[in-house]
């Protein structure tokens, strides 16, 4: 039997705050970028984030020939909410039901499995 895994833990990803209405120009070149640059760009960090995928192996022998290759996978193991995307807006005055700045918007997938069945012959 084979057992393989990653573990992959880091500190969460830098994003910029915006503008949520009238962003300046910043450089006077007329496009506005919606980076507030008095914050500072990258300034702030997401949430951690940490995730274990694990895989098992078992091949059974049948004759000289045939050979057949069990696995079973899983993907974040810990099923932890591991953050894909974060509110980079303030919200407007005017929508207090808005996502609050700094809000994790979007999780990656909680914990999968599959199972998978190769036969050599």
């Amino acid at each position: 039997m084979d057992f393989s895994g990653i573990f992959r833990a880091q500190s969460g990803f830098h994003y910029s705050a915006g503008f949520a209405t009238n962003p300046p120009d910043v450089d006077g070149d007329g496009h506005f970028n919606g980076v507030d640059f008095l914050q500072g760009r990258n300034h702030f960090v997401a949430p951690p984030f940490v995730n274990f995928d694990t895989r098992i192996a078992r091949r059974f022998d049948f004759g000289e020939r045939i050979r057949l290759h069990a696995y079973l996978e899983f993907f974040n193991l810990l099923n932890r909410a591991n953050p894909a995307a974060v509110e980079g807006f303030p919200p407007p005055p005017t929508s207090p039901n808005a996502p609050k700045f700094a809000q994790v918007l979007q999780v990656l997938p909680g914990r999968e499995g599959q199972a998978g069945i190769r036969i050599d012959f």
